[in-house]
């Protein structure tokens, strides 16, 4: 389903290159529960980043590098992707 979006992953060399006319959303799959890597603290301002957190709600104090995001969704990735392919978020990522 990503692939047919244009989605394409990157490399954290790829990640840490990214110059300042960089248009893009970057998803980022938090599958170990470890936030948003710090390298996006200074990123380019084109770039939006939507952090799909998992189905694991936070329980206690959110991690910090959460707010490194413009987006956190916590649920199900089939979900969340099937739902950042609808309307409502193609116009809000655009």
């Amino acid at each position: 389903a990503l692939t047919s979006a244009g989605a394409r992953p990157l490399s954290d060399a790829e990640l840490g290159g990214l110059g300042d006319d960089t248009e893009a959303t970057l998803l980022w799959f938090d599958t170990a529960g470890e936030g948003l890597p710090l390298a996006l603290h200074e990123r380019p301002p084109g770039l939006r980043v939507v952090l799909l957190a998992g189905e694991t709600a936070p329980t206690g104090p959110v991690d910090a590098r959460w707010g490194l995001a413009d987006f956190v969704l916590v649920g199900r990735f089939d979900g969340l992707v099937r739902e950042l392919r609808g309307q409502a978020w193609t116009a809000a990522l655009s």
